[in-house]
């Protein structure tokens, strides 16, 4: 059997049509705590008394508490830890822990002294800030390379690294129509960065300075397939919140709406870079070598364009008739976002022995989302006019597509932040203490993600030195059997000071 060539340079470019899959984007939508009030509310609160992040959960409300504020959080720490079983492979196992810094918040809100109706706000904050990463190396004696006498050494190593952050600066006004009804708009420039880099390194090689096929010695050598990409990007957008309020005359319900427009791209710019080596792999069923391949290409200063979906928002706010009890209720939906380029090439040459036509497609990397649907709940308990004790629970659901089976063509297949697919729950209680014009939160958050039968990245257990159908070098058959177990324990603290009585 013979190895046309053509096949291969077929085979190569799935390889590089498989970053359209590429992590591109943000997969949750809710993970942003800006260490206010809000924050030990799960962030419930379109429906009333956002606090300093009105102009973020709700425009509408940046004036309803009626007094001046300078918002600012402290960056203190959180743990997260990660354990991911049969990774890659039955019976592997990948656990860390990993210590971070919170987001950090700040806020200024005023209102003329001519109209106490209106009240404009200034803030930065952080919504978003995540970093994946793990390197496992497996290696293992066993018989993989078949026309050799004896077994082999065989080693796997895979490296995975993704950090991605959001930075939100911008503004808004609230103006109130009357003593019930109020309305809001707010607008953010988004600056997003993104450096990811994922590896593979696979070889079987047997630990002497000559190798035997049937009884008769050959030259050394190992077999061998390598493979990596890298994608950085910095991309600025604009986009826009509007609000709506409404609050019964008694003042114990409150109504909420938030639109939240997709965001407007401005600028962007971004490297891509990928890699792909095989050598001395030998197909048994063809008694004969597999072609050597090698392709490297890279693209500098590309446009990038990242994609935020529309939302809209609803909260209710109601509180007890003797004060001192008020729940609170917030959902939003997130619109799906179709497939699209987040970073387009242009046409460039490739160092190696396989050329693609286009090359440009090839080295394209492409995003999409699912709709969302996730809601939190508040309480707060008023102790006296100065301390009260706030919990909360919010959902953060995941955004990403969860990939249940890998092309028949190792080549199709590369990973992207959403194989590591699981959903996340929020659980946070702290106080809230006034003391003259100073308002102080400490909260404690504890944040879990499970999720069974994943897709395994590779599977190095159970590996075969080539199979013909599906062009798979050195690696066995993906299985449904990934787990992850994911725990968070993040301590944050925020200062509020009114700069009005």
């Amino acid at each position: 059997m013979k190895y046309p060539i053509q096949i291969s340079k077929i085979a190569i470019l799935f390889l590089f049509l498989a970053t359209q899959f590429a992590y591109g984007q943000s997969d949750h939508y809710w993970t942003q705590n800006f260490n206010t009030e809000s924050s030990l509310l799960g962030g419930a609160v379109v429906g009333g008394y956002a606090g300093p992040s009105a102009i973020y959960y709700n425009p509408a409300l940046i004036n309803q508490e009626g007094k001046e504020k300078f918002a600012l959080s402290a960056n203190l720490f959180s743990f997260h830890s990660m354990k991911i079983e049969n990774l890659v492979g039955e019976g592997t196992i990948y656990d860390n822990l990993v210590l971070k810094v919170q987001p950090k918040f700040i806020s200024f809100s005023k209102s003329p002294k001519k109209n106490k109706k209106l009240t404009y706000g200034f803030a930065f904050l952080v919504p978003l800030t995540t970093d994946v990463r793990f390197n496992y190396l497996y290696d293992t004696v066993v018989d993989i390379i078949h026309r050799l006498d004896g077994l082999e050494n065989y080693e796997g190593n895979i490296m995975y690294k993704s950090s991605y952050d959001d930075y939100y600066l911008g503004g808004g006004v609230s103006y109130k129509l009357s003593d019930r009804f109020t309305t809001g708009i707010s607008g953010f420039f988004s600056l997003k960065s993104l450096k990811y880099r994922y590896a593979t390194s696979l070889r079987a090689m047997q630990n002497s300075d000559t190798v035997y096929s049937q009884g008769i010695p050959e030259p050394y050598y190992s077999a061998q397939r390598n493979s990596s990409e890298e994608l950085t990007y910095s991309d600025l957008s604009l986009l826009f919140k509007i609000g709506f309020h409404y609050a019964s005359g008694n003042g114990n319900w409150g109504i909420g709406l938030k639109l939240s427009t997709p965001s407007l791209h401005i600028f962007g710019k971004g490297d891509v870079r990928k890699e792909y080596h095989r050598s001395n792999v030998f197909d048994n069923s063809a008694d004969q070598f597999t072609p050597n391949l090698d392709f490297y290409s890279y693209q500098l200063d590309v446009n990038t364009k990242v994609k935020d979906p529309a939302s809209i928002a609803f909260g209710l706010q109601f509180k007890t008739s003797n004060r001192k009890h008020t729940i609170y209720f917030t959902t939003e939906y997130f619109a799906a976002i179709d497939h699209y380029p987040v970073l387009q090439t242009t046409d460039s040459k490739i160092i190696g022995n396989i050329q693609i036509e286009n090359v440009a497609e090839a080295m394209t990397i492409y995003a999409s989302a699912r709709e969302v649907l996730n809601f939190g709940l508040g309480l707060k308990h008023k102790i006296n006019e100065n301390f009260t004790v706030n919990i909360g629970f919010k959902t953060d659901f995941n955004a990403m597509y969860e990939q249940r089976e890998k092309s028949d063509n190792e080549y199709w297949y590369n990973p992207r932040l959403s194989e590591l697919y699981y959903d996340k729950f929020h659980f946070v209680a702290g106080p809230s203490v006034t003391l003259n014009r100073f308002g102080f939160i400490l909260g404690l958050q504890y944040t879990m993600g499970r999720k069974d039968n994943l897709l395994q990245f590779y599977n190095l257990t159970d590996p075969v030195e080539y199979d013909p159908l599906t062009h798979r070098s050195l690696q066995g058959t993906y299985q449904n059997t990934m787990k992850i177990k994911y725990n968070e324990l993040s301590i944050f603290f925020g200062i509020t000071y009114g700069l009005s009585n």
